[in-house]
């Protein structure tokens, strides 16, 4: 938790306080994806451009910007390290997006909308 983003009562909502800056803010669960499978869902309830990822503790809380966080933007484009590539589709305010994490087998990660 931080001044730039809000959490709800529950932990499972929250919103950025970027009021017209151009900065990204992110947020972080407080349980690990050690080793099996994992799936997740974030819906988008406002409007603005977002983006849905996984990433190491230390990793900067802008998802895939590097080598320890992978994300998924609103633009369409999958990110890791900085790299930017097409995938999927865009999304935005009413969207849900799902997340799967395995550690297990594939080692693979993988969006859906």
């Amino acid at each position: 938790r931080d001044e730039k983003v809000a959490i709800g009562p529950s932990g499972v909502v929250c919103q950025s306080r970027a009021m017209g800056r151009r900065d990204w803010f992110g947020v972080r669960a407080n349980t690990g994806l050690l080793r099996g499978r994992y799936y997740f869902e974030v819906t988008v309830k406002d409007d603005g451009l977002s983006r849905v990822g996984v990433s190491s503790i230390n990793s900067s809380l802008n998802v895939g910007t590097d080598g320890a966080s992978f994300g998924f933007g609103g633009t369409g484009m999958k990110s890791h390290k900085g790299n930017y590539e097409k995938y999927g589709t865009l999304f935005s305010k009413n969207d849900t997006i799902g997340c799967m994490v395995d550690r297990s087998t594939s080692h693979s990660i993988s969006f859906t909308k």
